[in-house]
């Protein structure tokens, strides 16, 4: 079990890192076949879009078909897509691409659902944090190596492509020894349709549903992740130009600045959530990352030093590191047997404030003031802290108090 646990966390740690790769490259190469400084915008955005259309859908194979087949295709779309960029000759090419990922992308919901099934209610939130440590600890080193290979080794861009899909495969080949869990034999009402054939009938089994019996609780879940969500976006899509603009800080400042906050969101992830969890509980936990966001936005609002600038920036960043395992794994427990599913519905809300959250940033800056992004930001993150604490905390406590294996203080 724990080697399936930790082959899974490495395999993720490598798709973070063939991504982070790319994060520093991918606009300049567009900017070389043909985009102007939006269209590369676009190009980011489009991967989210597609990546909220899919997930519930992924998560619904994932409970169908298994956590393995999911993690599988997951992979086989990363590598496509970064073989396909290493090739493209037109713009239209990087679109599509991104396109394809975004789709194939069941990854991220395959393996939190992977991480559960092997866990019990004291375990899984400290190993859904430490799954997104450890991809957040590939995405902060990709860009390092990517620089690294830039200007020791002269690679062009294509090649870097290459060797992000080199790194996926190799997350590809670990995926291939990994037994499936005993998820569908746990549950077997989700092994129905398994073993048949494909028929439009069979395939509706396949449409992401709720639960009917935990709708209204699963929705208030979901709008306070997507409160969140969107609060911490709206400010990472605008914090450089804002930062550069109003604090002349220059993009190595700012790169300094973000790649600190990564390194504390990993932090929080991979260690503090343990803790926090072990003695207060996930509910709680995520009442105090709500308030951190919240703090730390209305801090930026009213930011007139770099200090102030510093200390809000890392609020958020906990807040938003502290808040996402505990909510993942308090919203599995409305359905267990359907538990990929609501990961999936998670994932698209978070790709939904990926694509609404640098948008309504970046026009509330232009367009109205330099404080009105990060007072809607607090405003979201109060709002989601106000909806937790009314209405889905305490149905949290009543699903901790019924589930089996559970001593949480939630």
């Amino acid at each position: 079990m724990k080697s399936s646990i930790l082959t899974v966390i490495v395999a993720t740690g490598l798709m973070g890192f063939a991504l982070g790769l790319l994060f520093p490259v991918t606009p300049f190469f567009a900017q070389n076949l043909g985009a102007e400084i939006d269209t590369v915008a676009l190009l980011f955005s489009i991967y989210s879009l597609c990546a909220m259309i899919s997930a519930p859908f992924w998560g619904r194979f994932a409970d169908k078909k298994g956590r393995k087949t999911t993690l599988l295709i997951g992979a086989l779309g990363g590598l496509l897509s970064y073989l396909w960029m290493a090739h493209a000759v037109e713009l239209w090419e990087l679109f599509a691409a991104r396109a394809v990922a975004g789709i194939l992308s069941g990854w991220m919901v395959a393996s939190q659902a992977f991480i559960s099934d092997l866990s019990n209610q004291q375990q899984r939130t400290p190993r859904l944090g430490f799954l997104g440590a450890t991809f957040g600890i590939g995405i902060t080193l990709g860009p390092a190596a990517s620089a690294l290979l830039i200007h020791a080794f002269s690679f062009p861009f294509p090649h870097l492509y290459l060797v992000s899909s080199f790194v996926v495969a190799l997350g590809f080949i670990l995926t291939l020894f990994l037994p499936e869990p005993h998820h569908l034999k746990t549950h077997p009402q989700n092994l129905e349709h398994t073993h048949q054939k494909y028929t439009p009938q069979n395939l509706k089994s396949f449409i992401p549903r709720i639960n009917p019996q935990t709708t209204t609780h699963t929705a208030f879940f979901l709008l306070t992740a997507l409160g969140l969500s969107l609060g911490f976006t709206i400010i990472e899509g605008i914090f450089a130009l804002w930062s550069a603009q109003y604090f002349s800080l220059s993009p190595v400042d700012v790169g300094l600045i973000l790649t600190a906050s990564g390194f504390c969101a990993i932090i929080t992830q991979g260690v503090l959530i343990g803790i926090m969890t072990k003695l207060i509980g996930r509910s709680y936990t995520l009442m105090i990352a709500s308030s951190l966001l919240t703090l730390g936005a209305l801090n930026l609002a009213l930011a007139s030093s770099i200090p102030l600038l510093l200390t809000g920036i890392f609020l958020m960043s906990t807040g938003i590191a502290l808040a996402s395992p505990p909510l993942q794994s308090l919203l599995i427990n409305l359905d267990p047997a359907n538990s990929a599913t609501l990961l999936g519905f998670n994932h698209a809300v978070s790709s939904c404030a990926r694509v609404i959250g640098p948008a309504l940033g970046g026009f509330t800056l232009i367009h109205f003031s330099s404080s009105l992004p990060f007072f809607i930001s607090a405003s979201l993150g109060l709002v989601s802290l106000i909806l937790w604490t009314l209405l889905c905390h305490p149905f949290a406590q009543k699903t901790l108090s019924t589930s089996p294996n559970t001593k949480d203080a939630s």
